[in-house]
C-alpha cells in the first residue's frame, strides 16, 4: 500500500490537472523537490506545477489515531523579469489556483483507499520569490494545503 502523504499528494496532483482553468502547456506533478524542475525548466515550457507531499504530525488523541498531512503546491512559471506583466499572470493563477483550492468540493476531501482526509487549510506561502525571477527569469510561489487523516481507532 502507498503512503498516506504520496497518495494525498497523487489525488491532489490529478486534482489540478484536470483543472480547466490551468494555462495552456501547464501539467501538475508529484515530485520530491522542485530544485530539477528549476534547474531545467526548457524556455519553451510556459510554467510547471509541482506537488510535494511535505510533512505529515502526528494529532492522535485518545479516541483516535490520526495525522495532519500538508503538501505544498509550487507554481513555476517562465517569466522574463522586466515583464511585470508575466508575473503578475502568474500571480493572478496562483490565487485563482488557491481559491479553487478552497471552494471545489474535489479539494474538500479526498479519499486515501479507505481512509478520507478532510481540508484543513489552505495557504500562499510564498507570492513570488523576486530573487528568482531577477536571477533566472522564473517565477516562483508556493501554496500550502494541509489535510486530517484519521488513522483508526485507538485499541
Amino acid at each position: 500500500m502507498a503512503s498516506r502523504s504520496r497518495t494525498l499528494a497523487a489525488a491532489i496532483t490529478a486534482a489540478i490537472n484536470a483543472w480547466a482553468s490551468k494555462p495552456a502547456g501547464v501539467t501538475a506533478s508529484r515530485v520530491r523537490s522542485v530544485t530539477h524542475l528549476l534547474q531545467s525548466m526548457p524556455q519553451a515550457t510556459p510554467g510547471a506545477i509541482a506537488v510535494i507531499a511535505s510533512r505529515a504530525d502526528d494529532t492522535s488523541n485518545r479516541g483516535e489515531v490520526s495525522e495532519d498531512i500538508t503538501a505544498g503546491i509550487v507554481v513555476i512559471g517562465n517569466a522574463e523579469s522586466e515583464a511585470a506583466t508575466a508575473s503578475d499572470s502568474w500571480d493572478d493563477f496562483t490565487e485563482s489556483l488557491m481559491d479553487y483550492m478552497r471552494a471545489s468540493s474535489t479539494f474538500r476531501s479526498i479519499s486515501l483507499g479507505a481512509i478520507s482526509a478532510a481540508r484543513k487549510s489552505v495557504n500562499l506561502v510564498t507570492v513570488a520569490d523576486a530573487d528568482l525571477l531577477d536571477e533566472h527569469e522564473i517565477f516562483v510561489s508556493a501554496i500550502e494545503v494541509t489535510y486530517h487523516a484519521p488513522v483508526g481507532a485507538r485499541s
